[in-house]
């Protein structure tokens, strides 16, 4: 039976000096919590999966964010990245035996409803890393470029990544 009610006892991150980079500011918030000494700058710089854009023969190139943050979270004009990239992040972390992270467990639970996640996760102290979009307003079509393979892609504008901490 789920509670009426949870807050963990989190502190959060800005990502003013990082505006795409919300992320990585709300992972390295997750890990700072659970004891891990790290800045979003230098998750970014040494683990965070990145490639920038590119132009060739006319057309615009770029990542396929479920693999590359797409661009760099410093610039504006950057678009993000979904779970697996965090993910592959927070290995690439493990296999550099970052201090802390040796016995860390995470988990793609991308589509577990929001009630799941406030029992198994919120009520149990484990704040989550979930995607919604700015304001909760519906997300919209946004940039639109090519993959590696000439696949036609198109980023849906308005996303953002939190902390769910609380219910």
């Amino acid at each position: 039976v789920l509670l009426t009610n949870h807050q963990i006892n989190f502190q959060g991150l800005s990502q003013t000096e990082i505006p795409t980079g919300c992320e990585s500011v709300s992972t390295v918030a997750i890990l700072n919590h659970l004891g891990i000494e790290i800045t979003p700058e230098h998750f970014i710089e040494n683990y965070l999966p990145k490639q920038k854009f590119y132009r060739s023969n006319g057309n615009l190139y770029g990542p396929n964010p479920n693999e590359y943050f797409a661009g760099d979270p410093f610039q504006r004009s950057s678009l993000g990245c979904f779970p697996n990239v965090i993910i592959k992040a927070l290995n690439i972390m493990q296999d550099y035996d970052h201090a802390g992270t040796q016995t860390m467990q995470y988990f793609n639970l991308t589509g577990t409803p929001l009630s799941t996640l406030a029992e198994s996760y919120i009520s149990n102290d484990i704040p989550v890393l979930i995607w919604i979009t700015i304001d909760m307003k519906e997300s919209k079509e946004g940039m639109r470029y090519l993959l590696e393979d000439g696949t036609p892609y198109t980023w849906r504008s308005n996303e953002h990544c939190v902390v769910l901490c609380g219910y």
